[in-house]
């Protein structure tokens, strides 16, 4: 009989005597107790005896220590098994939250400078905002990182157009281009049309006076 066998044979409110050894391993003797089953679990049987209960392990059955008598008081044997323990109901396992690393920690948004008054310090954040665009970033995308509405950037932005519409171009004299070279000339005309600063009174001054070198240049 396994031990299975025997524990599904017993049942609550049965008589049960059984014998195990107690004391030293070298004075050990043999005690033989009688009692009623109260309960059968899967890791022991609770035994009430006369003046106390006592719990018999199962495993302690199994492995000889604790032997069960039949009817005519003969320790039943009982045959080798692997007894399989029972597995504990697998739970869901919590960690807590780990703390970022600082290369982990995302970079608080950039604020926006304002004026006492709450209005946006554009003195302080214009040159910001006028670099990001030069690299393609788009104006809104830029007002909702700095905290700026929409409608503040585009007035801010048509402002500064407007500002360079109405901005003078700077005035050159004729005299400002005497005494240059031809190559100092042709340079500066060049730069002036890159630039866009050049204006029809320009060129034709510049027109002039390269004329007016060739004409020297020729009589030479």
């Amino acid at each position: 009989m396994t031990i299975t066998e025997l524990i599904k044979s017993l049942h609550v409110g049965d008589t049960i005597t059984y014998q195990m050894k107690t004391g030293q391993t070298t004075k050990q003797k043999i005690v033989t107790r009688t009692g009623i089953i109260k309960q059968i679990r899967p890791k022991f049987i609770t035994v009430q005896l006369d003046k106390y209960p006592d719990s018999v392990e199962i495993n302690e059955i199994a492995n000889g220590r604790i032997q069960i008598l039949d009817a005519e008081g003969n320790p039943i044997p009982i045959e080798p098994e692997i007894l399989k323990a029972s597995e504990p109901p697998t739970l869901p396992i919590e960690y807590a939250p780990r703390k970022k690393s600082r290369l982990e920690v995302e970079p608080e948004p950039p604020k926006c400078a304002r004026t006492k008054q709450g209005t946006v310090d554009w003195e302080v954040m214009w040159p910001i905002i006028e670099a990001k665009l030069v690299q393609g970033r788009d104006k809104y995308e830029l007002a909702d990182e700095y905290g700026i509405s929409r409608s503040a950037m585009h007035k801010r932005i048509q402002r500064v157009k407007a500002n360079a519409v109405r901005k003078p171009q700077p005035q050159l004299e004729l005299s400002e281009f005497k005494g240059k070279s031809r190559e100092e000339l042709l340079a500066l005309h060049a730069k002036l049309r890159e630039q866009g600063a050049i204006i029809d009174v320009i060129v034709s001054c510049i027109d002039a006076t390269l004329a007016g070198e060739e004409k020297e240049e020729q009589a030479i």
